[in-house]
């Protein structure tokens, strides 16, 4: 609404707050023993938020279908979004109201997010000798631990009018408010993919192939708005985002003949980390402060990557051969921005008093 038809009375204090402390462990692992040969895998995922798009095969969960196959709807969960457009939203707004205070109120606003990951997945194979065993002799293992968050923590302010004096009033009294909205994103990741192959059989020809590949994906966006109109002391609009993923995968391949190892790490952080007073596509927000007003922006990304992987060969009856290779790879991407503007990108300023000063954005 504009504010006119929603209205909080003699607020002393108001409180909106939101938080997802989600914390998910997959952990994957298999042992696999023959006198021939043996091949196996592990494979975990995790998975907060997910996008969609018009074509993935996911959608076919959520078809309804008539007799003759056809799809009559399309029931989404309110989690995933076709075509990428939103993601999974932990959000704290209030939204098109007039908060009329009492002196020293507090306006609080936030959203915290804390999800935290553990991804592991550990497979071995092991090939033994065995006299009545001929031919060749081949052990095969594959690990792979994939994680992914993909979702929005928002704290917003939209539309409203904060202040001791009505609507009416084109310079709202302050009275000591302190208004804070405040987003917060703080996502730890631990993965972790290893693999041993040992093929010792009696075979004329041994072989052993292994691989262990980490995928990570974080696709958080933090955000802090404030549009509307504003009679406050204090203001501050923060953002900030953390994300701290720790990623190892080892390979090791054993054997007499021939031996291939290797790893692989991926990681992928976007996102975009912003805090803002007034919106380009908004009407335009005034606030007029008699002490601090803050814009803040943060972000912070650490990466610790192990990448390693051991093939060893010799003592076969044929030509040992051994190879191996590690491979990690980082990309960062994504804008961290504290903004002040109105529909045309500026911003005004200047002093009222020589304590307070007022800013329409």
């Amino acid at each position: 609404t504009d504010g006119k038809e929603n209205v909080l009375n003699n607020v002393k204090e108001l409180t909106v707050h939101s938080k997802d402390d989600t914390y998910r462990m997959a952990i994957a692992g298999n042992v696999n023993i023959a006198s021939t040969a043996a091949l196996g895998a592990a494979l975990t995922w995790n998975r907060i938020g997910h996008q969609l798009t018009a074509d993935d095969d996911v959608l076919e969960d959520f078809e309804k279908k008539d007799d003759n196959g056809n799809v009559v709807q399309t029931l989404v969960p309110s989690a995933l979004t076709v075509d990428g457009e939103a993601t999974q939203t932990n959000r704290a707004k209030v939204s098109g109201y007039q908060v009329v205070t009492l002196e020293d109120a507090k306006v609080d606003i936030s959203a915290v997010d804390t999800a935290k990951f553990t991804t592991i997945s550990v497979g071995a194979v092991l090939v033994l000798p065995n006299v009545t065993s001929k031919g060749s002799n081949l052990g095969v293992e594959g690990a792979n631990a994939n994680s992914m968050i993909d979702k929005t923590t928002l704290a917003e302010l939209e539309n409203c009018v904060v202040g001791n004096q009505t609507i009416n009033s084109t310079s709202v009294g302050s009275d000591m408010i302190t208004v804070d909205v405040n987003a917060s994103t703080d996502n730890k990741s631990l993965s972790s993919a290893d693999v041993l192959v040992i093929t010792a059989g009696s075979g004329d020809t041994r072989a052993a192939l292994g691989a262990a590949v980490v995928e990570n994906t974080i696709g958080a966006n933090t955000q802090a708005n404030v549009t509307g109109t504003y009679g406050v002391n204090n203001m501050l609009v923060k953002s900030i985002s953390n994300q701290d993923l720790d990623n190892y995968a080892f390979g090791v391949a054993a054997t007499t003949d021939f031996a291939l190892g290797g790893s692989v790490v991926v990681n992928t952080i976007s996102g975009d980390t912003s805090a803002t007073i007034g919106k380009a596509d908004a009407s335009l927000s005034k606030v007029n402060s008699s002490g601090s007003l803050g814009v803040i922006a943060e972000s912070y990304e650490e990466l610790t990557n192990g990448s390693g992987q051991l093939a060893a060969s010799g003592g076969g009856k044929t030509v040992a051969a051994s190879g191996g290779g590690s491979v990690a790879v980082n990309s960062i991407s994504g804008d961290t921005l504290a903004t002040v503007t109105n529909a045309d990108g500026q911003m005004f300023g200047w002093f009222k008093t020589p304590n307070a000063n007022c800013v329409d954005v």
